[in-house]
């Protein structure tokens, strides 16, 4: 269905993030396309991802966007995951 590539290993980064000061990124993703994939790329991350163009570029079809990341050294009764807000995009031509 799809394929993505795995991230290498990167330096950790860390932020301390609470609910009056949470973490916001924003990342611009680049859309592109050939005769038979569509491309999704987030240069940001390094991060590339390619579908089957009949099936994405389709007036019904959505395509969603979400991620989690998992806290380094969280408080004590923290989430052991924090999940990040999706996004559903639909791909024209």
């Amino acid at each position: 269905m799809s394929t993505s590539e795995v991230l290498p290993k990167t330096e950790i980064k860390e932020h301390k993030i609470t609910i009056q000061e949470p973490l916001r990124v924003d990342y611009q993703i680049a859309v592109t396309a050939d005769q038979s994939r569509v491309y999704l790329d987030i240069p940001d991350i390094g991060y590339r991802i390619s579908f089957e163009r009949d099936l994405v570029v389709h007036p019904a079809t959505k395509v969603r966007i979400h991620g989690f990341c998992n806290p380094i050294n969280p408080e004590f009764g923290a989430s052991l995951e924090e999940f990040m807000d999706v996004k559903d995009i639909k791909i024209q031509e």
